[in-house]
């Protein structure tokens, strides 16, 4: 089992968890309207994705697009 370091509440401690392959370390955020936050709950819960899945999803679409232009 592995261990890692992470910073909850201010305060750093240990997790356990399996080394990832292609950790991520960045966080984004960005301001939504209700009307979108609901949409992406919605999402969420049919699709059975987390948000951050789902965001990458529409990343990796918006790329795809610019390459095809």
């Amino acid at each position: 089992m592995q261990f890692r370091y992470a910073k909850h509440n201010g305060l750093w401690g240990a997790q356990m968890g399996a080394m990832k392959v292609q950790p991520r370390y960045n966080v984004v955020s960005l301001r939504i309207s209700d009307k979108e936050r609901e949409v992406l709950e919605l999402f969420v819960q049919k699709t059975h994705r987390s948000v951050s899945q789902l965001m990458r999803e529409a990343l990796e679409l918006q790329m795809h697009k610019m390459k095809k232009a």
